[in-house]
Order: structure tokens, then C-alpha cells, then sequence
């Protein structure tokens, strides 16, 4: 981005110089056409100036292309870091510094092709007029450094009566936006509850907090604004009097050119200044959002190849797993430790809240393990690269989240799609037939986050991307939430078929019909293993347990 900048910043220089051309040209009409007389002295000028009016539009629409490859660049840099970065930064919920990332790049890339950056890379270019000035007479250089310094001033009143405003004001957006997306995610519940009168005060009250911090910014920089070109107008009328006065005591020479062109050149100056402060709330926000995504992003440092790796077994070895969340410091698992060899199929019972969904993403890699290790094919899990692992893994997160497009994208998981293996995954679930019966089967789209689908063909859909490919590590969280007994039946075939094909399981569920597959059962209990091993031993431990609960409830 760097080279395109300068290019600017050089185009940008022969622009300034021919700027000047206007003036040299009325100069040379007061000196030499006005006293002369002569037409074909004007009229020489006159196509000098156009020729040289062409050639200055002509370098500004290369300076403007140079300035959009900036910000093209920009957007091919910085793109990739900030959508992995907000990536990763949602997938263990520690902090919000992600909302927004996308918004502030297309400010920062907005800014790039935007007047401020060029009235900013204008700027140096102002001292060159005021040499000029200078050279014509002290005096009306110093005049206009005076102004200069009067505006630049204002620039600092301003910045300062603006900065913070504009920050909380972007920082209130932030938190009124993420509310308003809540509030669509859940609007069907919403409406029928009633609540939807109640949730809009609370955004609203959201959204006049940020209109007031707005509002409060908008103030400060118009009344910079007003200031600065008040001082403009007057600087013009001041620097055309003074020169007016220089002539007539002979400081100037006479015949008013050079009164008229020292007026001229001293707007020419203060253009740039004058520039930046019309844009300067454009500068502030673009300020702001290149220091947000500088805090989110951090130095750029170059990514170590991922190390190749062969398609996994399915060997999982957990060993003293344990996860505390950074946020809160709740240590929300410990303790756990099993193994799985491919064929395996481990259930994990518990309560509500007992770690069940925690563990399901520690043994995808999705979390890392805050204690102990979690081993496939005795490679951490977690730092296997997600690229090469995810076609050889299946996911089923207790809530089922589809994107937006077909059955045929969100089943191959958004990746060139295979009609065989399609149709056996959709098969495995009971959905073939149901597909196959839109008109457009496959090609069908299922709306934002499948809105238009019930929850049991939701649960389906989610679980058919999981079994896609025939990944080898299965790690299905409650999978048959929103299913009946046929759908129970179905998941149990594929589920089998799956553990017959040699993929190691992981079952999460709350329904004993699941179990009659597992090998091993693990009960969870407030983040801690309370049992892990061979199905039966441990269903005859939980029976004994709860008879003996019973008998002792039964005796009080």
C-alpha cells in the first residue's frame, strides 16, 4: 500500500505546482497583455493554460486511480487477517472486539479514496505557497502563516472537542447494532411473547445514546467548520488589502498584479487546511477505525506453513482435560480423561450445566484445553490446522446453525459438492426423499440460517453435514433434540453405520434409546467426570446408585 500512497503523494506534488498555473497566468495578463495591448499574447496564454488545465485533470484522474489501488490494496491485506481474527475472537467468546471489524475496514478503505486523505497529502504543499508569498513580501507571508496558525489551532479545538464524542458514539453504534441483530435472531419468540414494544424501547434507548454522543460530535466539528471558513473569507479580503497597501506605499510593484496574485496564492495555501477541516470528522472516524482494527489485529507476523499431516485414524486420548472460560475465570471443566480408537462410541450423560456442550467443543478443537491434552492420532487438537482436519471431522452443535444457501452447499459444508456422497448423507437421516421432492432438490435454498425449515429438518440438515464425507471423528452434541421416534431409529442406523466404517463417536444425549450403541458412558456433573467406562458397568453403577437414593428417601 505503501508505493501506491507515494504515488500519490507525487501526483499529488505536480498537481499542487500546476495549480499555480492559474495565477502565473493572470499575472502575465495584467504585465503583459493589459500594458501591451497585444491579442496574440493573450491568446498564446489562453491555450497555454488550457494545455496546461488538460494535463492537471489529467494527473488528478491518475492520482485518484493511484489513491483507489491504495485502498484495493488495503482491502486484499488487511481483508483476510480481519475476517480470521473476528473469526477466531467468536469462537471462545472472551470479548466483543470483533463487532464491527468489517465496518471499520470499509471506513479505513473508504478513507483511502476519500478528499481527506488527499487534502492531508495536500498539506505539505501549502508551505510551498507560503515561500512563494514570502518571496512576493514578508509581510504576506507572515499574514498567511498567521492564519495558518489560527486554523491550525481550530484543527486542535476541534479534535478535541470531537475525539472522544466520536468514540463513544461509535462504541454505542456497536452495542445497538449487536442488540438490533439479537433482537431479528429471535424475532419469532418476540412477536408471539409480546415482546416486542418492551425489546424496541430497549434499543431505542441504545440507539439515543448513540445519536446524542453523535449529535454532540457533529456540533464540535461544524462549528470548527463554520470557524474555519470564516477565517478562509477573511484571509482573501485581509491579504488583498494588505497587498493593496504594499503597493501603494511600494513595497509592491505597481499596477495591482502582484497585489492580486499574493491574495490568490494565500487561498491557494490555506486550501489544504481549509480541506481538512470540512473533512475532518471523516478523518476522526477513519482515525478511529484504523486504531480499532490496529488493537484487534496487532502486528502483522507471518504465518508458519501448517504441517502436513496424514488424514486421521481416529484415535482420540483425552488426559486431564479442563477448561476455564478467560472471561470469567469459571472453570467450567476438569479432570476429564478417556480414549477412543476408531469403531468407539462414547456417550456422555449429565444435568443441564454440567459441561456436556463445553466438552463437545474442547474435543473439536473449537477451545483449546486450559489444562491437560486432547490427542487425535496423538496430535493436539487443537492446533491441527481446521483446513486440512475439518473434511475428516463431523460437528453437531447443540444449537444447529445453517447458512445461507442451498441443501446442497450447507451439506458439503460450502465446499464443490460430491451427488454420491450427498445423497448417502442425506439418506443416513431420513432427508433423500424430502429433497428430492422440491423442485430443485439439492439446488433448494434454505434462507438465512434455514428460517424457512422446522427444527426437526433443521437437526437433520446439521446432522447430514456432520456424516458428510465419512469423517472419521464424530462429535455430535444432543443430535436427537428434535427428533421423533422414526428420526431416533434413523440416527441409531446411521450412527452405526458410521461406527461399523470404523469413525470414532462422541455422543452427548439425554435419551437412553442412543445408548444401545455406545461402548462407553461418561456422567458429568458441575464441569467433573464422575464416571467414564464400559457401557454396562456404568449403567449398573447408575442404577445402584439411584436405588440406593431411593431406598434412603424411602427409610426418611
Amino acid at each position: 500500500m505503501a508505493p501506491h500512497l507515494r504515488h500519490v503523494l507525487a501526483y499529488g506534488g505536480l498537481c499542487n505546482v500546476l495549480a499555480l498555473a492559474p495565477s502565473v497566468y493572470m499575472l502575465q495578463v495584467y504585465d503583459r497583455v493589459i500594458n501591451s495591448g497585444n491579442l496574440n499574447t493573450l491568446a498564446m496564454l489562453t491555450v497555454l493554460i488550457v494545455g496546461l488545465y488538460a494535463w492537471m485533470e489529467c494527473l488528478e484522474a491518475v492520482r485518484h486511480s493511484w489513491a483507489r489501488r491504495a485502498a484495493a490494496q488495503a482491502q486484499a491485506q488487511l481483508a483476510p487477517r480481519v475476517f480470521d481474527t473476528a473469526f477466531q475472537s467468536r469462537l471462545a467468546p472472551l470479548s466483543g472486539a470483533s463487532q464491527g471489524a468489517f465496518a471499520d475496514l470499509v471506513t479505513v478503505r473508504g478513507f483511502l479514496v476519500s478528499p481527506a486523505l488527499l487534502a492531508l497529502l495536500d498539506a505539505p504543499f501549502a508551505l510551498v505557497v507560503m515561500l512563494i508569498l514570502f518571496v512576493l513580501h514578508p509581510w504576506l507571508g507572515l499574514a498567511s502563516l498567521l492564519v495558518a496558525m489560527v486554523l491550525a489551532l481550530q484543527g486542535w479545538v476541534t479534535d478535541r472537542g470531537t475525539r472522544l464524542p466520536l468514540q463513544e458514539a461509535g462504541r454505542l453504534a456497536q452495542m445497538a447494532q449487536h442488540f438490533a441483530g439479537q433482537l431479528l435472531g429471535q424475532m419469532p419468540s418476540i412477536q408471539a411473547m409480546g415482546m416486542r414494544a418492551a425489546l424496541y424501547a430497549q434499543w431505542d434507548q441504545r440507539n439515543q445514546a448513540f445519536l446524542r454522543a453523535q449529535m454532540q460530535a457533529s456540533d464540535s466539528a461544524g462549528q470548527g467548520s463554520a470557524v474555519s471558513r470564516l477565517l478562509q473569507v477573511l484571509q482573501g479580503s485581509f491579504l488583498l488589502g494588505l497587498g493593496c497597501w504594499l503597493t501603494l506605499t511600494g513595497g509592491l510593484p505597481p499596477g495591482g498584479g502582484a497585489m492580486l496574485l499574493g491574495s490568490v496564492l494565500g487561498g491557494r495555501a490555506l486550501a489544504p487546511l481549509t480541506q481538512l477541516l470540512m473533512q475532518w470528522r471523516s478523518l476522526l472516524q477513519a482515525r478511529a477505525a484504523y486504531t480499532r482494527l490496529d488493537a484487534l489485529l496487532g502486528p502483522a507476523r507471518a504465518t508458519p506453513p501448517a504441517l502436513e499431516l496424514p488424514p486421521p485414524r481416529g484415535v482420540l486420548h483425552v488426559q486431564g482435560a479442563g477448561f476455564r472460560a478467560a472471561s470469567t475465570g469459571a472453570e467450567l471443566l476438569r479432570g476429564v480423561q478417556f480414549q477412543l480408537v476408531p469403531g468407539q462410541v462414547l456417550a456422555v450423560l449429565g444435568p443441564s450445566g454440567a459441561g456436556k456442550s463445553t466438552l463437545a467443543r474442547v474435543l473439536v478443537g473449537l477451545v483449546g484445553a486450559t489444562e491437560g491434552t486432547v490427542r487425535l492420532d496423538g496430535v493436539d487438537i487443537f492446533q491441527w490446522d481446521k483446513a486440512a482436519l475439518g473434511p475428516h471431522l463431523g460437528y453437531l452443535p447443540q444449537g444447529v446453525d445453517l447458512l445461507d444457501g442451498t441443501f446442497a452447499q450447507n451439506i458439503a459444508r460450502f465446499r464443490e459438492s460430491d451427488m454420491q456422497q450427498l445423497r448417502a448423507a442425506a439418506s443416513a437421516v431420513g432427508l433423500l426423499e424430502f429433497i428430492e421432492g422440491l423442485p430443485q432438490g439439492f439446488d433448494t435454498p434454505l434462507g438465512v440460517d434455514g428460517q424457512f425449515l422446522s427444527g426437526g429438518v433443521r437437526q437433520r440438515v446439521g446432522l447430514a453435514r456432520a456424516l458428510y464425507g465419512q469423517p472419521r471423528l464424530l462429535v455430535l452434541d444432543e443430535p436427537n433434540a428434535h427428533m421423533d421416534e422414526a428420526g431416533d431409529a434413523l440416527l441409531q442406523d446411521a450412527l452405526t453405520q458410521a461406527k461399523a466404517g470404523g469413525a470414532s463417536l462422541v455422543l452427548v444425549t439425554h435419551r437412553p434409546q442412543i445408548l444401545a450403541i455406545a461402548d462407553q458412558i461418561m456422567v458429568l456433573r458441575e464441569g467433573r467426570m464422575q464416571a467414564c467406562g464400559p457401557r454396562d458397568e456404568v449403567l449398573r453403577a447408575i442404577h445402584q446408585a439411584m436405588a440406593q437414593a431411593h431406598s434412603a428417601a424411602g427409610g426418611a
